[in-house]
């Protein structure tokens, strides 16, 4: 029985390799492996973030009224800085006005401690270099408009943002992705099937021996009733030579006499 149950585990380890092998060997696993692999390293390469920055810096003087520069500030992005340099002639002094313009070329209103007057510009009358966080408006600038009435004035504007250089990446990743599945499950249906079959073929191969083994069983029982009827048979003509009283008759010692 233990030689049974020890054989019976070693065919099932064997069966578990054999399944194993197949599932590596099969071309279409294998195939969907490759695609699930690229589309890691693809994917990867999409969420690579860098961060970029841009400075954009000029002078404005009398001769520039009312001129409107346009700036760079990312949209539908987190911003982690964006700031505004000032500085003014520091021989002569500066007078300017400005102004902090949306899409729409429209003033935004700006924090009250940027300004005195109507919170839509900021009047520059002496000789300082300021710095300012556009981060705390309300809203997103595009322009700003610089007005100087005397002097000149020079400003420096700074914005770094995170960025993925390669997101677009993540579109053959998901295409990749979905042809490694097709392939995967192209490959797990044929492994199915041949398991499947296999396992008939075990299932039709051990009946047959059972078959085998009823039919040797039925042999050796009809073997034994044919032996058993034989020693009947002689044990009744021995009794038939013994009298009643349990003598053997004398006709029949006469008979072999």
């Amino acid at each position: 029985m233990d030689m049974e149950s020890d054989k019976s585990m070693e065919n099932d380890k064997q069966d578990e390799r054999g399944i194993l092998l197949r599932i590596i060997s099969n071309p279409d696993i294998q195939k969907g492996f490759v695609f699930f692999a690229l589309a890691l390293i693809l994917a990867f390469s999409a969420v690579i973030t860098t961060v970029e920055e841009d400075v954009d810096s000029d002078t404005f003087s009398p001769e520039d009224h009312g001129l409107v520069t346009n700036i760079n500030y990312p949209r539908m992005r987190e911003i982690d800085e964006a700031t505004l340099e000032i500085r003014s002639d520091e021989e002569l002094e500066s007078e300017a006005t400005i102004r902090i313009l949306d899409s729409d070329y429209e003033p935004i209103f700006l924090p009250e401690e940027w300004t005195t007057s109507d919170r839509e510009s900021m009047d520059l009358s002496e000789v300082e270099n300021i710095s300012l966080d556009l981060t705390l408006l309300d809203e997103d600038p595009r322009h700003f408009s610089f007005n100087v009435t005397e002097g000149s004035l020079t400003y420096t504007y700074t914005v770094s943002y995170p960025r993925k250089p390669y997101g677009l990446l993540s579109l053959p990743a998901a295409l990749f992705t979905l042809i490694g599945m097709v392939y995967a499950f192209k490959g797990k249906g044929a492994i199915l099937g041949e398991i499947k079959r296999r396992q008939m073929e075990k299932e039709t191969e051990k009946m047959r021996e059972k078959k085998e083994e009823e039919k040797d069983e039925d042999k050796e029982i009809s073997e034994d009733v044919i032996y058993e009827g034989t020693g009947s048979s002689k044990k009744g003509q021995e009794a038939e030579h013994i009298n009643f009283m349990g003598v053997p008759d004398d006709s029949e010692e006469e008979k072999e006499g």
